[in-house]
């Protein structure tokens, strides 16, 4: 069973006293850090405003560093820091986990003299909705690679990562201005994402703070648009992180905490511990796979499309010709924002968001491998290939015949 704290302004400083804590994500993670920065210096929630605010001078006696035009795009830029002679706790606003932003900022902590005791890192949401390239493969990928560049900075077990929170059916937001995307994902692609990011830290032994089921249940707690939350949730979140670090910090200062009651009977469902042998331990709960303790590289892709050894005669499928149509390569597939995935199997959530041919150059597969072609090609293709699928199939009773050498019952 795991603590979850309810610390004071005075217990706050007595743990971040000499450290540098980084944070890193979305709008969300901004709050988080200016809820922080007010703990450290009182003990009252934070003001609402403050939560919607983004680029000001100054928030409870923080300064903004850097901001560039505002906008819901994803190039928008914001860097901010709070500073004292004790203590120093800066935020970067990122729009998805691993680009050319994110190098950068990994870049300049690598020529930094004190490297952060702490990096609280998030990103999922825009990860999953703003970039339609097979969100759901890169968004492991990317994740795979910020924690390989970052531990080469930072030591491992100074990274905490935070599971993106739910969204309400009715979400509305900058992550879902009209004027820049029309793709819209649920409370369920962001489990499956959070589930990604779960393997990825198992495999990596990254801290994993599953923030999200500690909120699955307080609704009451979200804004009105479906997305952020208010100062009371701010706060839990706060204690959460705080409770998090505490025990490794400062056992002795987490031990004379007053427990938070809300969280007293509550069981965090996953283990990541490692075993003698440094193999991470089954993980339990809400993203378990079918199979425990299952490898992140062996079960990223999953719930993709079939692969050639789904369709060996040992595990031939029901409906041979729905077989060979999932079968298409990924950049075949139909798809664009108005119209709905040619097919749906299992847990596959990835073909809606192909986007639309646009003037823009086409994204390149991770990886390398070819680009992303075009509707009207992709179209055109996948009519021959259903074709050739068709024909192929209307030769198989044939086939029978020649092997097992017997007459066709007409």
């Amino acid at each position: 069973m795991f603590k979850i704290g309810l610390f004071s302004s005075e217990e706050c400083h007595k743990l971040l006293d000499g450290r540098y804590v980084l944070f890193l994500g979305d709008s969300i993670q901004r709050s988080m850090y200016k809820d922080l920065v007010l703990l450290y210096q009182r003990s009252q929630y934070i003001a609402n405003e403050d939560l919607k605010n983004k680029a000001e001078e100054s928030c409870n006696n923080d300064k903004l560093v850097f901001a560039s035009e505002r906008t819901n795009g994803c190039n928008y830029r914001e860097v901010r820091e709070y500073k004292t002679n004790k203590v120093r706790i800066r935020y970067h606003y990122i729009t998805r986990i691993w680009d050319d932003h994110v190098k950068g900022i990994v870049s300049d902590l690598a020529e930094e003299d004190t490297k952060p005791d702490l990096v609280f890192a998030s990103s999922c949401l825009w990860d999953i909705s703003r970039y339609a390239f097979r969100p759901m493969q890169t968004y492991p990928e990317n994740l795979e690679k910020f924690f390989a560049e970052l531990m080469e900075v930072v030591d491992k077990k100074k990274i905490v990562w935070r599971t993106g929170l739910r969204i309400s059916d009715q979400a509305k937001g900058g992550v879902f201005d009209p004027k820049y995307t029309s793709k819209r994902v649920t409370t369920k692609d962001l489990r499956i994402a959070n589930k990604r990011a779960l393997q990825v830290c198992n495999y990596y032994e990254i801290e994993f703070c599953d923030m999200a089921f500690f909120f699955k249940d307080q609704e009451d707690k979200m804004e009105r648009d479906g997305i952020h939350w208010n100062p009371y949730a701010h706060r839990d979140m706060t204690n959460i992180l705080l409770s998090f670090v505490a025990e490794e910090w400062a056992p002795e200062i987490f031990e004379s905490v007053k427990s938070d009651p809300k969280y007293e009977n509550i069981i965090v469902p996953t283990d990541l511990s490692f075993n003698d042998e440094g193999q991470p331990s089954p993980v339990k709960g809400d993203y378990a796979d079918e199979e425990e303790g299952e490898d992140y590289r062996q079960s990223v892709f999953k719930d993709q499309l079939f692969s050639a050894e789904d369709l060996s005669a040992s595990k031939l499928p029901w409906n041979i010709a729905d077989s060979f149509l999932h079968s298409v390569p990924d950049h075949l597939q139909q798809g664009g924002d108005r119209s709905p995935p040619l097919h749906h199997h299992n847990n596959h959530y990835v073909d809606r968001y192909v986007p639309q041919h646009s003037h823009r150059a086409a994204p390149q597969r991770p990886y390398g491998g070819r680009p992303q072609r075009n509707q009207l090609a992709a179209m055109r293709e996948q009519r021959e290939l259903r074709n050739l699928v068709q024909r192929r199939l209307a030769e198989i009773p044939y086939q029978l015949k020649s092997l097992f050498n017997f007459d066709l019952v007409t």
